[in-house]
């Protein structure tokens, strides 16, 4: 099942800033369940010199001009039934019914280009409909994102400051999964559990198509990550990241955390605490001055 979108204009960003998100909890999914590679949802993996233009064609059509043929057929090549299995295993834990969320704005199935600028992408859409099949359950039709900072196009840096922001009903006689074409550092997942569980929901699983090389990654922020970052820029980063971002470090999901650890050693090598965390807070400034 595929769900049509409404079209909608060229989003503006929030304002820099607060982002809260509630602290991670052991109910919280480890991972983030990866079903392929980069490379293999673009169609640029191992494939020969006469395919590599048909497969790649397709992912455009289905990324950039919300082809849903295309898209269900990358998804029905992709899709792996190890994860899927994965994502069961999760699911018997519970006594509630599952339903597929995905990342959406608000959608008029009567009014698909009323906008000037539609949706584009049919990928989480079609992920959604063969997860929803393979559990014999529904796809969630009330939550909607209601913040789109065009996040594709931003840095590490300028993610972190606009963040998506979700509303709508939230049922606590639901599993929720969490499902997405791809996953860059976690953040619209983050963003996304954080609605839910504020709520009374409850999320059981997370899932990605594609990422990075493929392997399955941690969700939540680990505790060696944690204590890295502190050692890193000292426990005033806490107090940086509410005053800039909304959260303190405790609930950033390993991909950000993992990140400003490696910011942190690859371009900052040897600075001291103090300067390295006047170093971040410039850097943020810089990206929320639209700098990068």
């Amino acid at each position: 099942m595929v769900v049509p979108i409404k079209a909608e204009a060229e989003p503006k960003r929030q304002k820099a800033g607060k982002h809260f998100r509630l602290p991670w909890v052991k109910a919280d999914p480890r991972e983030v369940l990866v079903h392929c590679s980069w490379q293999e949802l673009k169609g640029t993996y191992k494939v020969s010199e006469r395919d590599a233009p048909v497969k790649q064609a397709r992912y455009e059509a289905a990324k950039r001009r919300f082809d849903h043929a295309a898209a269900a057929e990358i998804v029905g090549e992709l899709i792996s039934d190890a994860i899927i299995d994965r994502v069961i295993d999760a699911l018997i834990t519970t006594n509630m019914p599952p339903l597929i969320v995905v990342p959406h704005p608000e959608y008029d199935p009567d009014e698909p280009k009323s906008s000037p600028l539609p949706i584009t992408n049919a990928l989480p859409f079609a992920i959604a409909g063969r997860l929803a099949a393979e559990l014999d359950c529904e796809i969630d039709k009330e939550i909607i994102e209601v913040a789109r900072p065009g996040r594709t196009a931003l840095n590490r840096f300028q993610r972190f400051l606009w963040q998506p922001r979700f509303q709508g009903a939230v049922r606590s006689d639901r599993a929720y999964i969490l499902a997405d074409d791809t996953c860059t550092l976690g953040g619209t997942f983050a963003a996304l559990r954080h609605h839910i569980v504020e709520q009374g929901g409850t999320v059981i699983a997370v899932t990605a198509l594609s990422l990075g090389n493929g392997d399955c990654v941690p969700f939540p922020i680990a505790d060696r990550t944690k204590g890295v970052l502190l050692s890193k820029y000292g426990p005033e980063l806490s107090t940086l990241w509410r005053e800039e971002i909304g959260h303190d470090e405790q609930s950033l999901t390993e991909g950000e955390g993992a990140f400003l650890v490696d910011w942190a050693e690859k371009e900052h090598p040897g600075r001291d605490q103090s300067a390295l965390l006047q170093r971040l807070r410039d850097r943020l400034a810089q990206a929320a001055g639209n700098g990068g």
